[in-house]
C-alpha cells in the first residue's frame, strides 16, 4: 500500500478555493490494488479540488488506455478510456458514505487518499463488452471459434414438436 501514498492529498493546509493535482496511473498502480481486475495501463488523472469551509468538491478527469483481454479472441489490447466524475466530501462525526458521490469524513481528518476513488472510476468507465476494433482480433482464434460453432450447430438436435414452426412464413 506504500505505492499508493502518492495519491494522498493534504487538504488541511490548503486555502479555500481551487487546487489542481495530476496523477499518472500505470502498472505499479494496478499492482498495488488488491484483487485488481486490471493489470496494466497508462492513464492521466487531472483532479481539481475545490476547498470550502464545510466540504471539499473533487472533480476527476481520467484519460488514457488500459490493457484488457478481448472478449472475442482473448488477446490483450489497449482500450481507450475516459471518464469525468465528481466526489463531494463533507465533514461529520465519522466516515460514512451518504450517496455514491458524497462521503462524510471526521472533522479532525487532514488528508484523503484518492487512489481508491481513481481505481473505482476507471473500472466504472470500462465498457461491458471489450473487443478489438473491427478486423484486429486474432484471425487464428476466430477460425477455431467458427469451426467449433459449426460443429456445435451440426450436432444440435431439435425438438420435433417445433419443426412445424419452421415452415411458417410471414406475409
Amino acid at each position: 500500500m506504500k505505492a499508493l501514498n502518492q495519491y494522498t492529498i493534504q487538504f488541511s493546509g490548503l486555502k479555500p478555493g481551487r487546487h489542481d493535482f495530476e496523477f499518472e496511473i500505470d502498472k505499479k498502480f494496478f499492482e498495488s490494488i488488491e484483487y485488481s481486475e486490471l493489470q496494466d495501463g497508462k492513464l492521466n488523472v487531472a483532479l481539481a479540488l475545490d476547498k470550502h469551509t464545510n466540504m471539499l468538491v473533487l472533480d476527476f478527469v481520467v484519460a488514457g488506455d488500459v490493457n484488457v483481454p478481448c472478449d472475442r479472441c482473448g488477446e490483450d489490447f489497449l482500450l481507450p478510456l475516459s471518464a469525468k466524475e465528481r466526489l463531494i466530501i463533507k465533514f461529520g462525526e465519522q466516515t460514512t458514505e451518504v450517496a455514491e458521490d458524497v462521503i462524510l469524513i471526521p472533522h479532525n481528518e487532514s488528508e484523503i487518499n484518492v487512489a481508491h476513488f481513481i481505481y473505482e472510476y476507471i473500472i466504472l468507465a470500462l465498457p461491458q463488452k471489450r473487443v478489438h476494433p473491427e478486423g484486429k482480433c486474432d484471425k487464428e482464434t476466430l477460425k477455431r471459434l467458427e469451426k467449433l460453432e459449426d460443429e456445435t450447430n451440426k450436432n444440435k438436435n431439435t425438438d420435433p414438436r417445433w419443426d412445424g414452426l419452421k415452415n411458417i412464413t410471414l406475409n
